[in-house]
């Protein structure tokens, strides 16, 4: 079974199948979030710790305290299990009351290997999984 079936089986495993979980249907694909601490994943890019916002098939989104500029070329190792190469497409900046006004960069980045999404959400929504069943 490929990435791409093994993403399929999940989600139909998950209940997921026809629901983008923000309910936004015009997307392509369902972008899923981990936004919570309970669904913390962390993304190590360079020397940076960041925490991963969400991931589709098409690409991902982390946080950051340092600014990726836009056009980047990054490798993301995701959770200590795997890395994924990926190219920053769009940055936005959030401000964190609760760390003291500490500017946040909202890094939105597509796959830089075309099926790579796949992979990558498989092995994301697999590490979910297993969080939920701890």
């Amino acid at each position: 079974m490929d990435a791409k079936e093994l993403y399929y089986s999940l989600l139909k495993r998950l209940g997921l199948e026809a629901e983008d979980t923000r309910g936004n249907r015009l997307r392509q694909h369902p972008r899923f979030s981990f936004d919570t601490p309970e669904r913390m994943v962390l993304v190590q890019v360079e020397d940076f710790s960041c925490s991963l916002k969400d991931v589709s098939v098409g690409g991902l989104s982390f946080r950051s305290t340092y600014n990726f500029n836009i056009g980047r070329d990054l490798e993301l190792n995701i959770d200590g299990k795997f890395s994924v190469k990926a190219h920053v497409v769009r940055v936005a900046v959030e401000e964190r009351e609760e760390a003291g006004g500490e500017k946040i960069y909202v890094h939105g980045c597509k796959f830089a290997r075309e099926g790579e999404g796949y992979r990558c959400t498989v092995l994301v929504l697999n590490h979910l999984v297993r969080l939920m069943r701890a």
